[in-house]
């Protein structure tokens, strides 16, 4: 800042009191500050006026000069509107500073800014070398100018477009959220429908080719009750002997087969009625081996029981538990004739065992396995991993244990098979 002199702050030819601001201020003896017009082009220069008065009377003024095209303080030193650009000017638009106006700071459009009362601020937004840019302006109290700040519309709204993004994106992912929740449950809604569809018309099939087995098995067993009593009379209690003997000792056995299938295949269509009553499992297994005794010896395989210490009490129908673990005896008895051949000898092991309110009976052989495509299905009606087999032993030995509030289940797979039949225990 420069008071007073030197003489390059006034016009040439000019004093002050030829000016129009310091006419009029001896009338408002105020505080001004005042644009003037610089000796040079580069130069920006402000006057501020203070009024000398003496015992009410207007003595004169002490004027001091502000260089603006060297001083700083215009300038933007927040770095979050870097870019930004200072204009001072004039009511009308005339830039004062800087000392060379830009090149936009002429014409109609850049006048047009200044039309009006300019006695508050506004914003406009005008084009810089096609770019948008913001315009904000304000008038500086107690004085005839305006400051105006430019800046870059991207620069301007970069942190908020940031954080609408931001706030964007969370919104989605929130609104989002219950969406794929809404969608992952429709999926296993839908899942489920089609699940109990394809049961239903599961059991629909299931219920028709079960009438007409239930008649199939009821004539063939019909038949085979006459049959077998033929073949008995012909053989007799004891061991055959001769050829024809031994014919009719395979005759009987087949139609022994065939009669159990029948069994089984008329329980199965007729649906599962258990008439329970009070059973020791470690009695039912020793029974069990003893129906295959006979057969364990003829086919030199390891028929062995392993009860529990203590007495398994369970209500069960006595009748169909027979029928399941019998199907399930016999499935090991064919897995162990259709083995590879190995060193280790042949085994079937029937085990007891007692839990926390349930009961369970276990039958495992060493034969070589069940195969993935067999498992996958192994329960299913009608549905074998036999090359002669039927599928219905283990469908039959499902619903068995279902009906007793049980579970039947293949428990390892690998090293041979061993399925668990579990039902509800009884207080001993």
């Amino acid at each position: 800042m420069v008071w007073a002199e030197p003489k390059r702050f006034l016009m040439v030819g000019q004093t002050f009191a030829d000016e129009p601001w310091f006419a009029g201020l001896s009338r408002t003896r105020t505080l001004r500050i005042v644009a003037v017009a610089p000796e040079r082009a580069e130069d920006s220069a402000l006057y501020v006026v203070s009024p000398i008065v003496r015992n009410h009377q207007f003595q004169g003024a002490i004027v001091g000069g502000i260089d603006l095209a060297s001083s700083h303080a215009l300038s933007i030193q927040d770095r979050s509107i870097a870019g930004a650009l200072t204009i001072l000017t004039t009511l009308d638009g005339k830039v004062v500073f800087p000392a060379r106006p830009p090149a936009f700071a002429n014409g109609p459009v850049w006048d047009k800014l200044f039309e009006g009362p300019g006695s508050g601020g506004k914003l406009a937004s005008i084009e810089v070398e096609g770019q948008p840019h913001v315009l904000g302006m304000s008038p500086l109290e107690g004085t005839d100018l305006k400051l105006l700040l430019l800046i870059d519309e991207g620069t301007l709204f970069q942190g908020a477009r940031a954080r609408l993004r931001t706030r964007l994106a969370a919104g989605l992912a929130l609104a989002l959220l219950p969406l794929l929740a809404l969608i992952a449950l429709l999926r296993h809604s839908l899942r489920i429908f089609r699940q109990g569809e394809e049961r239903a018309m599961r059991e629909e099939r299931l219920q028709r080719v079960g009438e007409a087995a239930n008649l199939i098995a009821h004539e063939v067993k019909n038949s085979l009750n006459g049959i077998r009593m033929a073949a008995e009379l012909a053989v007799g209690p004891p061991e055959p002997k001769s050829r024809a003997e031994r014919a009719l000792a395979e005759l009987r056995g087949e139609i022994e087969r065939l009669s159990n299938f029948t069994g089984d295949l008329m329980t199965f269509s007729k649906g599962i009625k258990p008439r329970p009553v009070r059973l020791d499992l470690n009695e039912l297994a020793a029974k069990l081996a003893l129906l295959f005794e006979a057969k364990a010896a003829e086919e030199n395989v390891q028929l062995q029981v392993r009860p529990s210490p203590q007495p398994v009490w369970v209500s069960a129908d006595p009748q169909l538990l027979r029928v399941a673990l019998s199907n399930l005896i016999g499935n090991a008895f064919d897995a162990l004739s259709a083995r590879k051949a190995t060193a280790e000898p042949a085994h079937i092991e029937l085990s007891v065992e007692a839990g926390p309110g349930v009961a369970r009976i276990l039958v495992a052989d060493n034969a070589d396995g069940i195969p993935e495509d067999v498992r996958v299905r192994l329960f299913e009606p009608f549905h074998s991993g036999k090359a002669n087999g039927v599928g219905i032993g283990l469908a039959l030995g499902k619903r068995i244990a279902l009906a007793h509030r049980g579970e039947l289940e293949l428990v390892s797979y690998a090293l041979g098979a061993k399925f668990r039949l579990s039902l509800p225990r009884e207080n001993s």
